[in-house]
């Protein structure tokens, strides 16, 4: 069977543009081209509004046509009974289009046949959306026929087919190795219910195999849950309306991008002046991130005159906003979204309810899930070369991070380990900035807070893989030459990265350092975690033999001395923090109560290394020090209330439960 394809080219430079060009292949792969569209005589309507000459060979042939009819809002519409509409918008490249009358294409693809199709069907036009989004595709598709659109706004009317767009693996059975030859440049493949999209630069020459884009991959229905539906309960808007006035839920926004945006950029700043609610009210993943967001700012309330005035029972309503988002993500998991893993990035940043258990499994199982969907929408991959709008790749790069971070700090203190590893993505690590323009991976000045975090958690992220994974704990807990070998480099780069925290950010004992103060603690934090594994050795060796020979003595030494110091920072910066008011009204991460417990923890570990060992006896009597002033610490800021209630009361708590079992 023949088959033909008219192919429009209209963007680019004058000597790259050229006419339509329709291409014939037979069995006998006979191909017959032509330069124009000629219905008459030349010159051609697009020639002559091009100002170039027209070249022919022929007027195409005849072809029996069907039926079109115009549909409303005067958007042609094909009559074909036999073929539903397949819809996407794939107009992501930033390019911009001469000016020309669009109608003479008229939205048309021929096919086998020679019958004409509209474009939205193998193209950029919406025709019609799935019952999910039927009303405002049409309204807001990009197409030909808008030849005088800008490219920002072609680019972002394809918001919500970019944002439930996934990345197939390369070992599934859609492959980009295995669909790329049959994807024109910068085109689409399109089967029964699926669309992929090449995410190669329109300008970029054809790539070597291992420069070969990634694919992403647009479902055009609802696909069937794994997960039966274990509730009768159908959440809905309205349960958000009932909770919160819409003024009270604009105050809330406004809350959510002045306390918790800075240090967790996970929202683009576009969402801070536009409503939260979709369009469809069955946007179930919209609906998560909008209950997600006002139950993370909802213990900010106090700061706002408005929501102290009117709001009431406010843990109550942060519960059943946090319970609103959880069903939502549940019910949405099987196809991911953008918006649902916000939500999801959210939800992890609830701090801990039971104040002496610490993060449960269920913080590692919905971490597992974000870094699942993150994955599924190729978040893990470097985005810098794709064909899609700026703003998104840089909302991308900082998902991916924001993610990496919550995955690395809540695997440290719950059961299940992290589930990022070093080899599983390509991004790039966030900059400082005073531009984002042209760049995916600046942040601003606003957002040093997250910059420094990222750069914590890589370093914590490295000690875990060489200290803490099942073989490497094997390795070197019993070698201390060899955990002192691999200590080094990151020993180094720890120095740097407290430099740099301590330069741009540096906590000035004043009301003004808030937000500041969980990312110093996360600093003491990722050392201490560094000595921890530094001192296995030396209480293995100390515990097998009281007299450890001269080498390895004067190793553990230093390794001592080393902790000590650690130990002494961390104390000193809590007894900053509890003589100020700025940090317990700022936001703290939700993992951040597990951090001061650690500090405890290792305070008793550093109790037990000094007198078990042959150290000086000042060395215990500075460990002593360091217990009895963490203990007055933390026992003021839990006695403030509020969040210094929260994120001390456990740490306190382990502190005295480990003491009372240790020997005097």
């Amino acid at each position: 069977m023949a088959t033909a394809m008219l192919v429009a080219t209209y963007g680019g430079d004058d000597s790259r543009s050229r006419a339509t060009t329709l291409q014939v292949s037979t069995r006998s792969s006979l191909v017959r081209k032509i330069a124009c569209r000629i219905d008459s005589s030349p010159p051609c309507i697009f020639c002559q509004s091009r100002g170039s000459d027209c070249t022919f060979l022929e007027k195409p042939p005849t072809k029996r046509r069907r039926t079109i009819s115009s549909g409303p809002a005067g958007n042609r519409i094909i009559t074909s009974p036999s073929e539903p509409p397949v819809i996407s918008a794939w107009n992501w490249v930033d390019t911009t289009s001469p000016a020309f009358d669009s109608t003479i294409f008229n939205g048309l693809v021929f096919f086998e046949d020679g019958s004409p199709q509209s474009v939205g069907q193998h193209g950029s036009s919406h025709v019609a959306r799935n019952d999910q989004t039927q009303s405002n595709t049409v309204e807001n598709g990009s197409g030909p026929r808008e030849s005088d659109s800008t490219p920002e706004d072609s680019s972002f009317r394809d918001v919500r087919t970019l944002h439930s767009s996934h990345l197939p693996p390369d070992t599934g059975h859609l492959s980009r190795y295995v669909v790329n030859s049959l994807i024109a440049q910068g085109g689409r493949l399109d089967f029964p219910r699926v669309s992929l999209q090449s995410t190669r630069l329109a300008h970029a020459a054809n790539p070597s195999l291992k420069d070969i884009p990634p694919v992403l991959l647009h479902v055009n229905h609802s696909p069937p849950s794994l997960i039966p539906r274990l509730s009768d309960r159908c959440i809905s808007w309205s349960e958000v309306g009932e909770l919160l006035s819409h003024k009270q839920r604009e105050h809330l926004k406004a809350l959510f991008f002045g306390f918790i945006q800075q240090a967790f950029p996970v929202l683009p700043e576009s969402v801070q002046h536009k409503s939260l609610e979709g369009d469809d009210q069955r946007d179930n993943a919209s609906l998560a991130l909008a209950a997600s967001l006002y139950a993370t700012a909802l213990p900010f309330a106090m700061h706002d005159d408005h929501l102290s005035a009117t709001l009431t029972d406010v843990s109550d309503k942060r519960e059943q906003l946090y319970s609103i988002a959880v069903t939502a993500i549940l019910e949405e998991a099987h196809r991911p979204t953008i918006e649902l893993l916000q939500a999801c990035l959210l939800l992890l940043q609830k701090g801990p309810t039971a104040q002496h258990c610490g993060l449960t499994p269920e913080y590692a199982w919905l971490t597992s899930l974000a870094v699942t969907m993150a994955r599924c929408l190729g978040l893990h991959y470097d985005c810098s070369d794709w064909n899609v709008p700026l703003a998104h790749k840089q909302l991308r790069t900082r998902l991916w991070w924001a993610t990496f971070v919550m995955d690395i700090w809540v695997s440290l203190d719950s059961p299940g380990g992290r589930s990022i590893g070093p080899d599983d993505y390509d991004v790039l690590p966030v900059r400082l900035g005073e531009d984002t323009a042209g760049e995916i991976d600046i942040v601003t000045r606003d957002s040093r807070h997250f910059y420094h975090l990222v750069d914590i958690t890589r370093l914590l992220s490295r000690i875990q893989e060489a200290y803490y994974t099942v073989r490497a704990a094997r390795d070197t807990s019993a070698d201390l030459f060899k955990a002192l070998e691999l200590a080094r480099p990151l020993r180094s780069d720890l120095n740097e990265c407290r430099q740099r925290l301590n330069t741009d950010l540096p906590f000035n004992h004043g009301n003004d350092s808030g937000i500041n103060a969980s990312v110093h603690l996360a600093c003491s934090v990722v050392s201490i975690v560094l000595f921890r594994a530094l001192l296995r050795p030396v209480q293995t060796q100390g515990t097998a033999n009281s007299i450890l020979p001269d080498a390895e003595n004067s190793a553990a030494r230093a390794v001592m001395t080393g902790a000590l110091n650690s130990a002494r920072e961390a104390v000193q910066l809590l007894e900053s923090m509890v003589n100020v008011v700025g940090p317990w009204n700022a936001f703290w991460h939700s993992w951040s109560q597990g951090n001061f417990a650690i500090l405890s923890t290792f305070l008793v570990q550093l109790r037990s290394v000094s007198t078990g060992q042959n150290f000086q006896h000042g060395m215990s009597a500075e460990v002593s020090g360091l217990i009895s002033r963490w203990k007055h610490a933390i026992r003021i800021g839990a006695g403030n209330g509020g969040w210094g209630h929260s994120l001390m009361s456990l740490a306190l708590s382990r502190l005295e439960s480990l003491l009372n079992q240790s020997p005097p």
